[in-house]
């Protein structure tokens, strides 16, 4: 709000002005918050169909939203959250978990990058939508290197905090970053690890797609998704 104040009083407007631009980001973090919400927990609800999450996590509404990721993910939300009280102000507590967010989303790029290369190798007779010219692999290592390089450079430059906002000694705070990278990093893999077979939904909720990415039409099964 400081910047549209300062934007509005430039031209003369006054202060009404930045209050109405206020009124109007209200209204669209509203809507923004609505898809950060759901949007996580759907994609993670989406591994129950391999057996990946236990059916304590199934239960949804009769919306077919997932309410009891939705509880688990305002728990985790919540202990996130309690960085504000340990950090030196309020700026940096926000640049953190925004910086962890990007690094966590430039990791999966790097794994997606990675997993390219790899598949054309791996599997090069497979037809595809799209096929990065310039022979046979060439083309893919220079594509997918690129981005493996720039990811990277995202994932380190986030390490490193800014000079405009108040923060722990650099050391600690690159410790604090690379252990909250590592910890938002174990769960898909204990959750690989103690997965069990009668975890599995055979039946997904309608409004979901199977693995293959049709929808599924099984009504069978020992394992359905618990609703109301």
């Amino acid at each position: 709000m400081q910047a549209f104040q300062d934007f509005f009083t430039r031209l003369g407007l006054g202060i009404w002005a930045t209050k109405v631009m206020a009124a109007l980001v209200g209204l669209g973090t509203l809507a923004l918050i609505s898809t950060w919400m759901l949007g996580p927990s759907e994609g993670v609800y989406a591994a129950e169909g391999s057996g990946e999450l236990p059916p304590e996590l199934h239960y949804v509404n009769k919306r077919h939203v997932p309410v009891a990721m939705l509880l688990a993910q305002g728990v985790l939300g919540t202990l996130f959250a309690l960085l504000y009280l340990f950090v030196p102000g309020v700026s940096t507590g926000y640049w953190m978990l925004t910086a962890l967010t990007t690094q966590l989303t430039v990791l999966m790029y790097i794994m997606m990058f990675s997993a390219a290369i790899r598949l054309r190798y791996t599997e090069p007779g497979t037809s595809r939508p799209y096929r990065i010219p310039v022979g046979e692999y060439l083309g893919m290592w220079v594509i997918a290197g690129m981005g493996t390089l720039g990811s990277l450079f995202g994932l380190i430059l986030g390490l490193f905090p800014p000079s405009g906002i108040a923060h722990w000694p650099t050391p600690v705070y690159v410790l604090v970053m690379l252990l909250g990278i590592a910890i938002c990093s174990v769960p898909p893999f204990l959750a690989d690890i103690f997965k069990k077979p009668s975890w599995r939904i055979t039946h997904p909720d309608p409004v979901l797609l199977d693995i293959s990415g049709e929808p599924s039409g099984d009504t069978t099964g020992s394992a359905p998704r618990t609703s109301v």
